[in-house]
């Protein structure tokens, strides 16, 4: 219970004084993640990274949302996948290998695809079952099939 309401602040300002992330308000950090300016869009994304990993489930599914929006903006696409780390949901692993599948790995792709968050899908829940939906002939990044032999995943055996 959030008794912070008697004293005049806000639901997201509990009574100890420190913010409750899963409590911001989330309509102006939506409009903030799709702002031209890149640094204002970085810092929407950072917040709705916190959020994801306090619980909001819908700032997860913003940034799901994001991937699609910006589908050729690799600047913008790292800062996405970096914050969907902390999204511990199958649509966060599903949506990375969508990721891996959808962008073809070459010199101007690899930092992305060797971002971080790709390597922590395992510990998203069903992420093996993801894994098991790319077929043997689907092309992945060669960093991304050296993070899964590291995982003890071998797509020949699924």
């Amino acid at each position: 219970m959030n008794g912070n309401r008697d004293v005049g602040f806000p639901r997201w300002i509990t009574a100890e004084g420190t913010i409750d992330v899963a409590e911001l308000p989330i309509d102006g950090i939506l409009k903030q993640a799709i702002d031209p300016e890149f640094e204002r869009f970085r810092s929407a994304c950072g917040l709705l990274g916190c959020m994801a990993g306090a619980g909001g489930r819908e700032a997860g599914l913003y940034l799901i949302g994001l991937l699609g929006f910006y589908p050729s903006d690799l600047q913008r696409l790292e800062v996405i996948a970096g914050q969907l780390g902390h999204f511990s949901h199958e649509s966060s692993a599903n949506a990375l290998l969508a990721e891996i599948r959808r962008v073809r790995s070459s010199n101007t792709t690899r930092q992305y695809l060797d971002r971080p968050s790709f390597r922590s899908i395992s510990s998203n829940r069903g992420w093996k079952a993801s894994l098991r939906t790319l077929p043997s002939h689907q092309r992945c990044a060669p960093s991304f099939v050296t993070v899964l032999s590291g995982l003890g995943f071998d797509r020949a055996q699924k």
